[in-house]
């Protein structure tokens, strides 16, 4: 088994010590994490964190959109795409 609670505090540990322009791949990871685990809601939040970071990567905005749509929330995803 995936041991994700201990994954995520070790990015959460190595998020401490990166300047905020380097942290939106840690909370990817994170993120990911967290859907993995089946929380999408925690995922999208994440996510989130790290769009507030870096709005225009569109790998991290087709991230999230991949989770929402997975998890069939396909309005919400249309609000991430429409950015």
């Amino acid at each position: 088994a995936q041991d994700y609670p201990g994954a995520r505090a070790k990015y959460e540990e190595a998020l401490a010590g990166l300047p905020a322009e380097s942290q939106a791949p840690v909370l990817r990871a994170i993120a990911n994490s967290w859907y993995a685990q089946g929380d999408v809601d925690q995922a999208v939040a994440t996510f989130d964190r790290a769009l507030a970071l870096q709005p225009d990567d569109t790998e991290l905005l087709q991230a999230v959109v991949n989770v929402l749509v997975a998890a069939g929330r396909e309005a919400e995803a249309e609000a991430y795409l429409a950015r």
